[in-house]
């Protein structure tokens, strides 16, 4: 789909038990010269090939970058293994886009509390993140990173590059002055029935209310996120970031009103404050926004969290 004369939209999938879901794939140039923002899931990869070449864009000579180094945004990068393509991304994405199987692996290694806590050092799932990196970015390996953009630089002499830290620490958005267009990756998705995107082990509401607040500033008609259809309209823009925030604000107010005086599990608060939720998302969704929510509030001082025994459980100070 065609947003603009230099602006090119193709849509992701949603989730398919098999596949996985894809991210959408943004294209800003002239067809022979472009940048390439998220290169969507690599099980999809021949498919987003397919619909490129139809539109006649040129998988050479690309300048190819992502918002955040999640594997359905990242891993379709594959099919721009010409060495006439440049990858560049921001300073805290490079590693776990070089090597993300080690990251992710030490990350998962290294956890003390909250949700993995208790299964994160199993070997079984060790051994099924390692097969899902493999699978993912396939035999062609991973990514080689040309160049570091910096915050507030442009890239290509065309994209503001924007930190937007809040559904990973490493997320990136992309504003284009000339049409007024944020490519803001999962810091905003539809999709997600209401709720903000802080569903990822590194997720910070804190900072996620922060980057929302900073977003609203800028002049934007063309929202352009990681997942479902683009938003217009500047309104309805500032509406969605709004909205967004309000639940962050209403999820961390619900959570101090249910701990009361009483000590409760993650649990046990996800039911209460997570209540009504989507019931197609990954059962791990709900656990990590409950936690993500109680990150924040204990870095608030609102809340600790206390290890005992058999569990560990949060109590409002």
């Amino acid at each position: 789909m065609k947003l603009a004369e230099d602006i090119y939209y193709f849509k992701g999938t949603r989730f398919n038990s098999h596949r996985g879901s894809s991210s959408n794939v943004y294209v800003i140039g002239d067809k022979q010269t472009n940048i390439i923002i998220d290169c969507g899931l690599y099980s999809y990869a021949a498919s987003l090939k397919k619909k490129l070449l139809k539109n006649s864009i040129s998988l050479k000579n690309n300048v190819v970058t992502f918002t955040h180094t999640h594997p359905d945004h990242v891993t379709g990068a594959t099919i721009f293994n010409d060495k006439s393509n440049k990858f560049v991304c921001s300073r805290l994405q490079k590693d776990e886009l070089e090597k993300p199987e080690e990251v992710y692996l030490n990350y998962i290694k290294n956890i003390k509390s909250g949700p993995y806590s208790s299964f994160a050092k199993r070997k079984t799932i060790r051994n099924i993140l390692k097969y899902f990196f493999i699978r993912l970015y396939g035999e062609e390996g991973t990514l080689k990173i040309e160049e570091i953009i910096n915050e507030n630089t442009l890239l290509k002499n065309k994209l503001l590059v924007l930190y937007t830290p809040g559904h990973t620490l490493n997320s990136v958005a992309f504003y284009y002055e000339k049409h007024k267009a944020l490519f803001c990756g999962d810091t905003i998705n539809t999709l997600t029935r209401g709720y903000p995107t802080l569903n990822c082990p590194d997720s910070d509401i804190n900072k996620y209310i922060y980057t929302l607040e900073n977003l609203k500033t800028l002049d934007v008609e063309l929202l352009c996120p990681g997942h479902n259809g683009i938003i217009f309209g500047k309104e309805r823009i500032h509406g969605e970031l709004q909205k967004n925030i309000d639940k962050c604000l209403e999820l961390k107010r619900t959570t101090l009103n249910y701990l009361g005086n009483k000590d409760q599990s993650l649990r046990q608060l996800k039911k209460k404050v997570l209540s009504p939720f989507p019931k197609e998302f990954f059962f791990t969704t709900k656990t990590m926004m409950m936690y993500t929510i109680l990150k924040g509030l204990i870095k608030d001082k609102k809340v600790k969290e206390i290890h005992k025994k058999v569990r560990t459980v949060y109590r409002a100070i």
